[in-house]
């Protein structure tokens, strides 16, 4: 009996320690960016060609991953014809222990008409340290 718990104990304390809280990443587009420095919010779509729900925060293993991101952008000034307003798809590197916040920045100079789909590119605007397990599983994306 007291080698079973021993045993149970064991597990249980490896299977803590391999969810050290830095073992994560994130990205997340919930933050509204400066539209004074060209930068608009984003919706994300999909993450490594899997589509994901809505939500603040996607919680991703670290490394190389795809991000396809849908561009809010509201400006008034700029004349965009609507088949120009696509999706794109970036390939980021995400360290462990950090969440990135991707915005849409508009190329300088700003074209007052747009005639392709190259007046925007997918950027990372700010990278905040955080405790992955703070957040808990709920916002994983799948394996």
């Amino acid at each position: 009996m007291k080698l079973a718990l021993i045993a149970i104990v064991t597990l249980t304390l490896m299977a803590c320690s391999s969810r050290a809280p830095q073992s994560c990443s994130q990205v997340s587009s919930y933050l509204v960016p400066d539209s004074d420095q060209n930068l608009y919010s984003v919706m994300i779509l999909d993450i490594d060609g899997v589509p994901v729900p809505p939500q603040p925060v996607y919680q991703l293993t670290k490394g190389e991953h795809k991000i396809k991101v849908a561009a809010l952008i509201h400006a008034p000034d700029l004349d965009i014809a609507l088949k120009y307003r696509v999706p794109k798809t970036r390939s980021l590197s995400f360290d462990a222990g950090y969440r990135y916040h991707l915005a849409a920045k508009l190329k300088e100079p700003l074209p007052s008409s747009v005639l392709n789909t190259d007046y925007w590119q997918v950027v990372t605007w700010k990278k905040q340290e955080v405790t992955c397990d703070k957040q808990g599983n709920k916002n994983r994306t799948p394996d």
